[in-house]
């Protein structure tokens, strides 16, 4: 007979109070089953049945222990620090500007500016950050350079 595999649960998934509820009981149920075995080993035991990861169990039984109870996920995620990455606020049209130049620059040349010949370019400026392939690579997409 087929083995069946338990289906674990997205990452950054969040738990109704209703899910919670059901993996607290099926560790309340091991708890009853192995009264010898330590608290460790039983949540393991219940994230293997559930698919539920372990860090998550312990936290339903401490919201459980709470005076409040268990908390109501929210229904919209709230995102922190959105945009505090942002290529838009990280790299000012001063720099954009400037790999413009470098770009034509090359052009000019008749130099093939490849996404290496343009990183040389970026990096061997003392004016401009030190870029990443991929950084660069979206900046001069976000820019509306593409390729051909």
């Amino acid at each position: 007979m087929a083995q069946m595999e338990v289906k674990k649960m997205k990452q950054g998934m969040s738990y109704s109070c209703k899910e919670k509820t059901i993996i607290l009981n099926v560790f309340k149920y091991f708890r009853q089953q192995y009264p010898d075995k330590c608290v460790t080993d039983l949540v393991r035991r219940t994230a293997k049945a559930t698919g539920c990861s372990e860090k998550s169990i312990f936290q339903f039984r401490k919201e459980e222990a709470s005076v409040e109870g268990f908390k109501e996920p929210s229904k919209t995620k709230v995102r922190k620090n959105i945009n505090i990455n942002s290529r838009d606020i990280k790299y000012d049209s001063n720099v954009r500007q400037s790999i413009r130049d470098i770009i034509y620059e090359l052009k000019y040349k008749n130099i093939v500016p490849s996404l290496n010949t343009i990183l040389k370019q970026v990096n061997a400026d003392t004016q401009l950050p030190n870029f990443s392939v991929m950084t660069l690579r979206r900046l001069l997409f976000d820019m509306g350079f593409f390729y051909d």
